[in-house]
């Protein structure tokens, strides 16, 4: 069960319930509601319509493992789909329904029994500088949507101080204080110069590995960085391997001179989803995309006799929705290069080599959507705390 939601403000509530009715139960939550619609009626009368959609990410390695197929579902107004079950799914492979069975989980944000684990990994080298300001903005906003009992961990890293969790322990969001203990320290300063990349998501996926009363629901790890690794003592590869191993998904986030390559195939091997941020308003909407997309996710779930390192395709069919698909791999031939993502997967698509330039993805959705999403998200905590 889930443990009540405290506030800093309790004292002042409780004296000046002493002088006012106590608020009923439904005027507790009508308010919220209203601000919620009255929103999304904003977000429509400014951007006009949008069409219901469905997105995918695939999790499919270690091919020991059963592929876990993410889903979420948004109604028109880009606002998250609730209340559907394991009969509103259909599962296709290269073309041909799924025949073993397939495991239905609700998303974090509708079951009791599921949170959200993550770490920030967040690079301080002088290349990323820059964008250093915004990027605090945006993991203290992820972490004041975070549910009670997710688990949150900031790792910043360079060259010059390695790799260190700040404070130096991956928590449960157990109440405020610690929260607020959290966001603080996300401030704090981490001057040094080089990019350790990998050795600092080494570091990350360790510490997955140390937390032994993790609960059950999403684990990722959000990197923050342009992906110009300059130490070379663990490899890209390395990092995919262990954190495939951990069922781990990182989530990319490319600011400043972009490594698409690297930070593409970082997301793609993992499961998770790839974002390249130009601006203040791009880190912003990532961020506010991957918080929304944790805490929405439909889970399918199903053992695979697929052994070969070749691209294949995952087809989800959705009552009242059109159908979206996605590719992955459960393995990658030697020699071979990681393969572009495919479909209705959000983030934003790995660009040709020839320009180095990026499309527009469905994972960053404006100023706009920032309010929707951490008003959305802030709702759903308080009625689940509820």
């Amino acid at each position: 069960m889930k443990r009540s939601r405290t506030t800093l403000s309790q004292p002042h509530e409780r004296s000046r319930s002493q002088a006012e009715p106590r608020q009923s139960l439904s005027g507790r939550f009508l308010r919220p509601l209203w601000f919620a619609l009255a929103t999304f009626v904003m977000l429509a009368i400014v951007a006009g319509p949008v069409f219901a959609d469905v997105k995918l990410r695939v999790e499919a390695r270690p091919i020991a493992d059963p592929i876990n197929v993410f889903v979420t579902v948004n109604n028109p107004d880009s606002s998250p789909v609730g209340g559907l079950g394991e009969t509103d799914f259909t599962v296709l492979v290269d073309g041909k329904p799924v025949v073993t069975p397939v495991t239905f989980s609700l998303s974090s944000a509708e079951s009791e029994a599921r949170n959200v684990s993550i770490i920030f990994v967040m690079d301080y080298s002088g290349s990323v500088g820059a964008a250093q300001g915004i990027v605090e903005q945006s993991v203290s906003e992820f972490l004041s949507v975070m549910q009670f009992q997710d688990y949150a961990g900031i790792l910043k890293f360079n060259r010059d101080l390695g790799a260190q969790m700040i404070p130096p322990k991956f928590v449960e969001i157990a109440s405020e204080d610690i929260r607020s203990a959290l966001i603080k320290a996300v401030s704090f300063e981490y001057e040094g110069s080089g990019s350790p990349v990998y050795a600092a998501l080494k570091e990350a996926i360790k510490q997955f590995e140390l937390a032994s009363a993790l609960p059950p629901g999403p684990k990722a790890i959000l990197l923050v960085s342009d992906g110009r690794n300059n130490d070379f003592s663990v490899t890209g590869s390395d990092v995919a391997t262990l954190a495939n191993g951990e069922e781990i998904s990182i989530f990319t986030v490319g600011v400043g001179d972009i490594d698409f390559s690297a930070m593409g195939a970082l997301a793609f091997q993992t499961g998770g989803q790839f974002y390249e941020a130009r601006d203040d308003d791009a880190v912003k909407d990532a961020y506010v995309a991957i918080s929304t997309l944790l805490q929405n996710e439909y889970v399918l779930t199903f053992e695979s006799n697929i052994t070969d390192c070749e691209v294949h395709e995952v087809v989800v069919e959705v009552k009242g929705q059109d159908p979206a698909r996605s590719t992955f791999a459960r393995c990658t031939a030697p020699g071979s290069s990681t393969p572009e993502p495919e479909g209705d997967v959000g983030g934003t698509p790995l660009p040709p080599p020839s320009n180095g330039g990026g499309g527009g993805g469905g994972g960053a959705f404006g100023p706009l959507g920032l309010i929707a999403g951490l008003s959305l998200l802030a709702l759903r905590r308080r009625l689940r705390a509820a």
